[in-house]
C-alpha cells in the first residue's frame, strides 16, 4: 500500500514538474513564516480552484521559502462536469520536499522580488520626452488611445536596448534576464517577471506599459490610462460609466475625447467650466458652470 500510495505521489509530482500551468495551483504569500501559515495558504487554493486536494506550493519571495504541502482530497463531488463541494475541515494537509529545480526557480525570483523594491514587476515613471519621439511632442494620453500609430511608436521606444539601460537599473535587468532564462517554470515566475513603465505625456496624463525582457516591444496595458489627477480615461466606448470631479483639472480634454468615441453628450447647465462629469449606460452628462 505505502508503495502504492508512493509511485502515485511521484507520478503527480513529474506531472506537476512538466505542466506548463502547474502555477495554477501554486501562491505567493509574503506574510507566511510558519509552517502552519504556509499550510493554511495551501488549504486555501485548494479549496478556491475546486480540486479538492494535490499538491500546492506557497512561497514566500521576501524570505526565500518555498514549500510543498499534500492535500488530501475533498469532502465529495468532482468528475463528470459536477463541481466539488468545498474542502473538508479534516482534509488532511501533507509537507513534501519541494524539488531543486523549484527551489531554484525562487531563488531566482528572490534577487529580482528585493531588487525591484519587494516586486517582481518593478515600476519606472518615464516622460515621454525622453523617449525621443517627434510624434508624442506635444501630445496627451488623449491622443495616444486614438493612434495606434503613436502608441505603437511609444511601444517600440520602450523595447528599445538603448531607452531600456538608460530607464532601468543593470541589476534589474540582469535579474529579470536570469528568471526568464531559468530552465523551468513551475510556479509560473517568468510570467509574473516584468518591467512596468508608466508613461507620463506633456499634459500630466499617463498610461502604463509592460514589457517581458525578452521580448522588443513593450504592451500597452488595458484601461490603464490616467487623466494628470489619476482619474480613468476610458480606452473604448463599450460600457463607459462613471463619475469625473473637475475641481483638480480641467475635463474639457475627457469630454473632447468622448464625443470622438461617439458617446452621447448632454451639457447640464451653462458655463465655461466643467464641474463634473457623469457617465452611464455609454452616455455622458456634462455638468458646467459660469467660472
Amino acid at each position: 500500500m505505502k508503495k502504492t500510495i508512493a509511485l502515485v505521489s511521484a507520478l503527480i509530482g513529474a506531472a506537476f514538474a512538466n505542466n506548463a500551468h502547474a502555477y495554477d495551483y501554486s501562491i505567493q504569500c509574503e506574510t507566511c513564516v510558519t509552517d502552519a501559515q504556509f499550510q493554511a495558504k495551501a488549504r486555501d487554493i485548494a479549496a478556491l480552484n475546486g480540486r479538492g486536494g494535490g499538491f500546492f506550493y506557497v512561497y514566500n519571495l521576501g524570505a526565500n521559502v518555498v514549500q510543498k504541502w499534500w492535500i488530501n482530497g475533498s469532502s465529495g463531488g468532482g468528475g463528470g462536469g459536477v463541481k466539488p463541494r468545498a474542502l473538508s475541515a479534516a482534509a488532511t494537509a501533507t509537507q513534501s520536499p519541494v524539488e531543486s529545480h523549484v527551489r531554484v526557480e525562487v531563488d531566482k525570483a528572490h534577487k529580482l522580488y528585493v531588487i525591484g523594491g519587494n516586486s517582481l514587476r518593478p515600476i519606472y515613471n518615464v516622460p515621454v520626452q525622453h523617449l525621443s519621439l517627434p510624434a508624442a511632442n506635444g501630445k496627451s494620453t488623449y491622443d495616444v488611445l486614438l493612434d495606434n500609430n503613436l502608441k505603437a511608436q511609444i511601444e517600440s521606444a520602450l523595447g528599445d536596448t538603448r531607452t531600456l539601460n538608460s530607464i532601468v537599473n543593470a541589476n534589474v535587468l540582469s535579474s529579470l534576464i536570469d528568471v526568464a532564462q531559468n530552465a523551468t517554470n513551475v510556479l509560473g515566475l517568468k510570467e509574473k517577471s516584468f518591467l512596468l513603465f508608466r508613461v507620463v505625456m506633456s499634459d500630466g496624463s499617463y498610461m502604463d506599459y509592460s514589457l517581458q525582457i525578452e521580448d522588443t516591444t513593450a504592451d500597452a496595458k488595458e484601461e490603464s490610462a490616467r487623466t494628470p489627477t489619476g482619474q480613468l480615461i476610458p480606452a473604448s466606448q463599450s460600457n463607459i460609466r462613471g463619475v469625473w470631479n473637475g475641481t483638480g483639472e480641467n475635463l474639457g480634454q475627457l469630454v473632447d475625447y468622448l464625443s470622438q468615441l461617439g458617446v452621447p453628450v448632454e451639457n447640464v447647465g451653462v458655463g465655461n467650466y466643467i464641474t463634473e462629469v457623469v457617465c452611464a449606460s455609454s452616455k455622458c452628462s456634462v455638468r458646467r458652470m459660469q467660472r
